[in-house]
This record gives structure tokens, sequence and C-alpha cells, in this order.
């Protein structure tokens, strides 16, 4: 899921190999948090000055002084969430639970935090609690769907068997970064995913859908699912269809015209922004396809209705589902 789309409630799992996929991240997901007039709680690499993370965060959005100034940004340690007692996830959790009700004790109708789980080594915490606590102990802080979390891994710190176990325990991960395109490959029916099928959390070995390159299997090639079939071809669409990730979309397209077959299901859900090139690709595709394959788009309004503009009721072989 992008960033951008993260609702009150969700509980995120991020991960990053280099400062842009970090500060990236962070940087829109404070930058979201304060234009809907959220708190926005941050807990920074322990490492880190306050004014690096300020200087970051300039880099990658708007400057976030006044919301600091006036309170509704909050650059906050780990350890404040149990001092003056010995650290425990349990304490963790509670601290966080006592900044949500301050919050809301100050007129903030949602809370929203990131953080940095540099804290664990830094702080010495135990990593099997620190697992219990993102997959299941720290449901109640989301209870009332008026908190946000984004848990950030730095993927040098954690080894791969604990970022595979933190990925799987978090009910939504995240792009590497903003701005870029993911494909899954969804099951013959379209309407759920198939074996194997997740989001890339952009790991080496991880579920191998992603950024497609146009090289190997997937949704970028004609060996994707439903290639030279009659079957339903599913694929979901994550991110921005754009010109930074024209190139990657098109390799998608090509995929799915070479696959064979008679039914495409594309679901654009998840699709954070849809520029007129891509849709107008979208529209091709369809418009050119053999009269017995039928492409279904399924889609937010905003994107229904750029289809609807553009003549989609003119194509037989289309048909648009907005939500």
């Amino acid at each position: 899921m992008p960033v951008e789309r993260l609702r009150p409630g969700d509980h995120a799992f991020a991960s990053y190999a280099d400062e842009e996929s970090r500060w990236s991240t962070l940087g829109a997901f404070t930058q979201t948090g304060i234009t809907k007039g959220e708190r926005v709680l941050l807990f920074p690499d322990p490492a880190l000055a306050e004014s690096t993370v300020l200087a970051q965060l300039l880099a990658y959005g708007p400057p976030v002084e006044s919301a600091l100034e006036r309170g509704q940004l909050l650059l906050l340690t780990m350890d404040q969430m149990w001092l003056p007692h010995p650290l425990s996830v349990e304490r963790q959790m509670a601290g966080l639970h006592r900044e949500i009700e301050r919050a809301q004790r100050d007129g903030y109708g949602a809370v929203r935090s990131a953080i940095d789980m540099a804290w664990v080594p830094s702080f010495g915490a135990d990593i099997e609690r620190v697992m219990w606590r993102e997959t299941s102990g720290c449901h109640y802080l989301f209870a009332d769907s008026r908190y946000t979390e984004i848990c950030t891994y730095d993927r040098a710190w954690f080894d791969e068997e604990v970022l595979d176990r933190a990925a799987a325990g978090h009910p939504t991960v995240l792009m590497e970064r903003p701005g870029s395109l993911l494909a899954v490959a969804e099951n013959g029916s379209g309407g759920g995913k198939g074996e194997g099928d997740g989001l890339d959390d952009g790991r080496d070995g991880g579920s191998g859908y992603g950024p497609w390159s146009g090289s190997g299997s997937g949704p970028g090639s004609d060996s994707g699912p439903g290639a030279g079939s009659d079957e339903t071809y599913g694929l979901k669409l994550i991110g921005d269809a754009d010109l930074s990730t024209r190139e990657q979309f098109n390799v998608i397209l090509r995929g799915i015209a070479a696959s064979g077959a008679r039914r495409i299901v594309l679901d654009l859900t998840e699709l954070s922004f849809l520029d007129v090139y891509c849709a107008r690709a979208l529209l091709r595709l369809a418009a050119y396809m053999e009269p017995s394959r039928h492409v279904d788009i399924r889609c937010g309004g905003i994107h229904a209705h750029t289809f609807l503009l553009m003549g989609a009721l003119d194509i037989p072989q289309l048909t648009v589902e907005g939500e």
C-alpha cells in the first residue's frame, strides 16, 4: 500500500535500505498527518540528532516548524514511553496509549506515529517480545480506529527472518517509497489473491511481486497468470501510474496483451494516481483486443470518471466499474 493511503486504524510495516526510502516514506507520512489535522508522533532512530531529523523532513517535504511549535508534531524518543521504569514492550505500548489519550484531550481526533525500529537494538529490547508486540500485543491501540502506526525496519539492522515475521505480522505492508508502482498477480477469478500472491516489500527474497522490469515471469511478461490460456488474467496495480513509472506501466500492458487470456481483470482501487497517458494506454489496449476478449477495470470513482470522459463507453471490449 502507498503510505498516503493509510487510514486511522492501520498498522503498517515498512522497510528501508537507503536514506531516500527511509525519509521519503517518513516525509509523506508526516505531511499527510499534518494536512489532515492529526497529531503526528515521530520516533526516529535514537542515534539521530533532532536537527538531523528536521533537516531530512525538510529535504523530503514542506517545512514542519510551525507544526512543531503548535504541538501538532512531536519528536520523541522511545525510552520516554517507559521511563523511569525498566524497559518492557508492555510499558512501551502503555506509553503510546497515554500519548493517544493526551492527543485526544488536546483536541486531535486522530493520532499517527512513525516508529523507527532501531530503538530495539539501541535499547536492548528482546526481539521475541517485540515480535509479539508487533503481531498481536498492540491490537488494543487500534481498537477505536483513531490511531495509525508505521514501524520502519532498517534492513541493515535486522536479519531476513525477523523482517519476514514482522512483515507477516502487520495487517498492511507499505511500498518501499512513494511514487512507485507495484503489480500484484491475482487468481483466475480476479476476485482475490492467488497462492503466493502478495505485496513486494522491496527486500530480496520477498514475494516476487513488485516493480516489473519486463525480464522473467510476472505481470510484465507473457508468462504471467492466464498467459497463453483462456483463463482470467487478474492483476492489481498499486501506487502511481505517471511519467516516473511509465516504462513499468507499458511493460505491464504488453504482458497483458500477450497473455492470451479471454478475460482481463484490472484492480486499480489502490492506484493513487493515474495520469492521462496511462489512462489512454489502458483504453487503447482494450480497444485493439479481439472481440472475444474483455477487460474489466475496477477503480475508484475519480479514475472511473476519467475513463468515461475519455470514451470508455465506446469500447465494447471494456467494462469500467467504479467504487
